[in-house]
């Protein structure tokens, strides 16, 4: 085997694992929107529950309690809410090269890498291949998207 081969073989394993710790995260990511979503939505109930409790009397403190305690809630949502919008930016470009993917090469990412439901053997029989061509297809995959987030278009897509 010649030395650019080689090189190059090794170049891909560390490409391979940047791209498969980015999905890591990307799934954890995941888990974070729905908990996000669904602490807005349980905030946003708990504000329309509240709004016909409030009293007319005011406290010392200028402001009735329950005010203040709307306005608590509706940090809490803002807040969330703009976590939730960093994230969906950050992975923005993750989700876009994930996208440009064929139906089996995101199938194969999908479940093995982001939701890791799925080994090599159950994908290969899914799709009808063999284990080891799905684990090519899975590099394969794993390199499209090394390429798409940081060679094709580095600056529009993810910038780092």
């Amino acid at each position: 085997m010649d030395i650019y081969k080689k090189r190059e073989r090794n170049k891909n394993k560390t490409r391979v694992n940047i791209v498969k710790a980015r999905l890591k995260n990307y799934r954890e990511d995941l888990a974070m929107l729905d908990l996000l979503k669904e602490r807005i939505a349980i905030n946003r109930d708990k504000m329309d529950l509240q709004g016909g409790w409030s009293s007319s009397e005011t406290v010392q403190g200028g402001g009735s309690s329950q005010e203040d305690k709307l306005n608590k809630l509706i940090d809490k949502i803002r807040a969330d809410e703009l976590n939730l919008q960093r994230i969906e930016l950050e992975n923005r470009a993750l989700r876009y090269a994930i996208n440009s993917l064929d139906d089996d090469m995101r199938y194969i990412v999908n479940h093995k890498w982001i939701r890791g439901d799925l080994n090599m053997i159950d994908i290969g029989v899914r799709l009808k291949l063999s284990k080891s061509t799905a684990w090519r297809k899975s590099d394969d995959a794993l390199l499209n998207i090394y390429n798409t987030l940081y060679i094709l278009t580095p600056d529009e897509v993810d910038p780092r």
